[in-house]
C-alpha cells in the first residue's frame, strides 16, 4: 500500500510501505487510523442525525472537525502517542505532504483548521472570528458537538462563499451516493469501503463506537 487507510467494512487497517518510512509516521499513521475506529460512530453520516449530510462538502468539514476530536483522544487514552504523531506530522510538511504551508493565504478556512490542528510548529493566519471557533473546535469531546459546529462553518462559508446563492439550489450539485466515505475536507477518495491518509490530509472512517458517542469516555478522560 501506499497511504494509510482502514475499512470499516472488514476492520482492516492498512499501512504503506515507504522506503523513507521512520518510528513516528509509523506511530502517526496508526494513531491516526486506528482512532476513528474507536471514537467515531457507525452511523456518523446518516441523514437522521443532520440532513446537510447528504451533501459531500458538509462531510468533508465534518471529517476535518473530527480528526481534531479523535486524535485528541487517540493521544489521551495512549500517550505514547503524543510524541510520535507530532514528529511524524512535522515531518509529513517537510516532505510537502500538506502542500506549502507557508503560502497561508491560499488554504480556506476548514484547510487551515486541519493543518493547524495536527501541525503545532506551523502558525497559520485567523481573523479574531476564526481563531475562536478554532479554539471551540479543539475543545469538542462529543461527536455531536463536532456536526453543530460543522454546520456553523459551513454555512458560514457558503454565504461568505455567495451570498445570493439559496441553499436548496446547491443540494443537487453538492448531494451524491457516496455517503458512506469519510472523505479528507480536500480531497476525494476513489474508493467506498478504504478511507485514505491522502496527500492533502488524513481522512478517516466510521467505526463501531456508540451512536452517542459512549465511548468509554471515562477510561480516556480520567
Amino acid at each position: 500500500a501506499t497511504t494509510a487507510a482502514y475499512s470499516p467494512d472488514t476492520r482492516v487497517l492498512i499501512l504503506p510501505v515507504w522506503k523513507n518510512m521512520t518510528a513516528d509516521l509509523y506511530d502517526l499513521f496508526v494513531g491516526h487510523e486506528v482512532a476513528p475506529a474507536k471514537f467515531t460512530p457507525v452511523d456518523w453520516c446518516s441523514v437522521n442525525r443532520n440532513p446537510l449530510f447528504a451533501r459531500k462538502a458538509f462531510r468533508q468539514f465534518v471529517n476535518a472537525l473530527e480528526d481534531v476530536r479523535i486524535e485528541k483522544k487517540i493521544r489521551r487514552m495512549f500517550p505514547g502517542l503524543a510524541k510520535p504523531m507530532k514528529s511524524g506530522y512535522q515531518l509529513l510538511i517537510e516532505r510537502g505532504f500538506f502542500k506549502n504551508p507557508d503560502v497561508r493565504t491560499s488554504f480556506s478556512f476548514i484547510d487551515r483548521i486541519n493543518i493547524q490542528a495536527k501541525t503545532s510548529g506551523v502558525n497559520l493566519m485567523f481573523t479574531a472570528e476564526e481563531k475562536s471557533i478554532f479554539d471551540r473546535i479543539c475543545q469538542t469531546e462529543m461527536f455531536d458537538e463536532v456536526v453543530a459546529l460543522a454546520e456553523e462553518i459551513y454555512l458560514r462559508e457558503r454565504q461568505d462563499d455567495d451570498p445570493d446563492q439559496s441553499d436548496s439550489g446547491k443540494d443537487q450539485n453538492e448531494s451524491d451516493d457516496d455517503q458512506n466515505e469519510f472523505d479528507s475536507e480536500d480531497t476525494e477518495n476513489d474508493s467506498d469501503d478504504d478511507q485514505e491518509m491522502d496527500s492533502e490530509g488524513p481522512e478517516d472512517a466510521d467505526s463501531d463506537a456508540s451512536d452517542d458517542d459512549s465511548d468509554s469516555d471515562s477510561d480516556d478522560d480520567s
